[in-house]
């Protein structure tokens, strides 16, 4: 099986190679370390990857964008939801 290569909207590859790269092991990403990650996420790339990368239902990601203008909640914050 294979799946194509996940890259950003700037058309950069995301993988451990990359600087920056976040692993989903507590002892080489902190929980901390993953929340920035989602926090600097381009805008342009946030709702692909969390469809990607969580398991909110497609409603709730679809408000994300309305929800960055409008808010910044813990309750309703995106890069919590994928951190959590």
């Amino acid at each position: 099986m294979t799946f194509p290569l996940i890259v950003t909207a700037s058309g950069h590859k995301m993988g451990k190679t990359e600087e920056g790269a976040v692993w989903l092991d507590e002892s080489a990403t902190s929980a901390y370390q993953y929340y920035q990650y989602w926090v600097n996420v381009d805008d342009a790339d946030v709702v692909r990857f969390l469809k990607l990368f969580t398991f909110l239902p497609l409603e709730e990601i679809e408000a994300v964008s309305a929800w960055r203008e409008a808010s910044s909640t813990r309750e309703n914050d995106p890069c919590f939801e994928a951190t959590r």
